[in-house]
């Protein structure tokens, strides 16, 4: 079988697990043999099978969640490093919490420790060793294949971002784009693709959707299917290695066909139910600092402490979102609808304190209560500006297919638009949640979204 993408990652995926099961199998059998002997050492490891799987369960959670098994990353690196060490601190600290505050201590603490620091030791230089030579033994050479509608700037960065799995040599298309000459080499027309493919020994052939690309090379390509040269589409590896979702590479039909396979159960149910008791534990929980704020509004500056506006929510429909007012009264009764910038002088000196803690979005907990809002989802915007990116941004009414959210995929990985530039860019993070939305998906955010506010990254 001629492997794709998602094969490649998966069997790439199963290397990282299987190295953590060497670490963890490794470190459970060095700290009971120091500490027993050989003999008891065996013997105490039979007696407590249901503490090393409990032990592999938590590793394995954790690892997840903080993404320690994508191939994609550098491993080899000290900041790489130092994430893998915080993961796994984490885990020993939930271990610690299953083991020890429990009448009977389930494994001893000089076991335990031992355990952690050996499976952590074994587990980094693993990661470290994969890195270096493991990456090149998966790799795959590879060529785009353009009619001119792809530009440079995004092959050179899905040339970096997908160097784990795919050597991309560089790009065949009509013409030469120098808008950035030095981000992908120019591999020529494509006139003798079939040659260009059999000289650079290329595994992987990755095509732009436009009917204009697969007319003009679709004899070339077929003959390399048929010669085992594996064809992917571009938009599909964008999706994978950018995590977010060209706009002007798909159609409605591509999003459509893709979102056949995430959970319907989860996103047209669970999440509604999901969003509505996390909202209502976190509006009680966070009420004595909801009041805090809006004492320090009230006495701060003039005007309301509440700032309601009209946004498009599911289905185009409009709704008025509730915020902590971070602006003085009336900003846009002279100038109307604008942009937010950066250092918008109309933000009040609480309200960039607020901005910065993403604070002034706490109120809509309440929209998330009365169904107009969800936890995780495409931000809301303002209808003023929805009916110019309707017309002027592919593909931009998709993202009301879900109810808008507090935090997004979006909101994560590319902070506020602040122009229709913006909005486009920040669509492609939008169309990727739209077409992968799941309860681990939303988790995910959720909690790179905890780690935003802890840095104070907000504006």
């Amino acid at each position: 079988m001629i492997p794709t993408p998602r094969t490649q990652m998966t069997l790439r995926t199963t290397a990282l697990v299987v190295l953590d099961a060497g670490a963890l199998a490794a470190g459970w059998w060095f700290a009971s043999t120091w500490r027993f002997g050989e003999y008891w050492g065996a013997e105490f490891r039979l007696r407590h099978e249901p503490a090393l799987i409990a032990h592999a369960a938590v590793f394995l959670i954790v690892s997840i969640l903080f993404e320690t098994y994508d191939p994609r990353r550098p491993y080899a690196t000290w900041s790489e490093l130092r994430k893998l060490l915080g993961a796994y601190l984490v885990a020993g600290l939930i271990e610690l919490l299953i083991f020890f505050f429990r009448p009977e201590p389930a494994v001893g603490r000089g076991l335990f420790v031992m355990n952690i620091a050996l499976f952590s030791s074994i587990a980094m230089v693993g990661r470290f060793a994969y890195s270096l030579v493991g990456t090149d033994f998966f790799k795959r050479q590879a060529i785009v294949v353009t009619a001119g509608d792809v530009g440079a700037p995004l092959l050179g960065e899905l040339k970096r971002a997908a160097a784990a799995v795919y050597q991309i040599q560089g790009y065949v298309a009509p013409s030469r784009d120098m808008s950035a000459p030095n981000t992908a080499p120019w591999l020529g027309d494509g006139a003798d693709l079939a040659e260009l493919i059999e000289k650079r020994k290329i595994d992987t052939i990755i095509v732009s959707s436009s009917m204009d690309c697969w007319h003009r090379y679709l004899q070339a390509l077929m003959a390399a299917r048929n010669g085992g040269v594996e064809i992917v589409d571009l938009a599909g590896v964008c999706e994978r290695f950018l995590n977010r979702i060209p706009c002007d590479q798909i159609t409605e039909l591509w999003l459509l066909w893709g979102m056949m396979g995430r959970s319907s159960l989860y996103v047209t149910k669970l999440k509604r139910l999901v969003d509505f008791v996390l909202a209502t534990v976190l509006t009680v929980l966070l009420s004595p600092l909801l009041l805090l704020i809006a004492l320090l509004i009230r006495f701060s500056s003039t005007g309301p402490v509440l700032y309601s506006q009209e946004r498009i929510g599911l289905n185009n429909r409009p709704f008025e979102v509730v915020k902590f007012r971070s602006m003085v009264h009336g900003a846009e009764d002279q100038s109307g609808p604008v942009w937010a910038s950066v250092e918008d002088p109309r933000v009040t000196g609480l309200g960039k304190w607020l901005r910065r803690w993403r604070m002034d979005e706490l109120p809509q907990l309440f929209n998330v209560i009365k169904g107009e809002m969800s936890l995780v989802g495409p931000r809301p915007e303002r209808g003023v500006f929805v009916n110019e990116f309707l017309t002027a941004v592919p593909m931009y009414n998709q993202r009301h297919g879900l109810r808008p959210g507090i935090t997004g995929w979006g909101q994560i990985h590319y902070d506020y638009a602040a122009s229709r530039e913006q909005t486009r860019d920040k669509l492609e993070y939008d169309l990727f949640y739209v077409k992968n939305a799941s309860f681990l998906l939303d988790l995910a955010i959720l909690l790179r979204t905890t780690r935003t506010l802890v840095g104070a990254r907000g504006r």
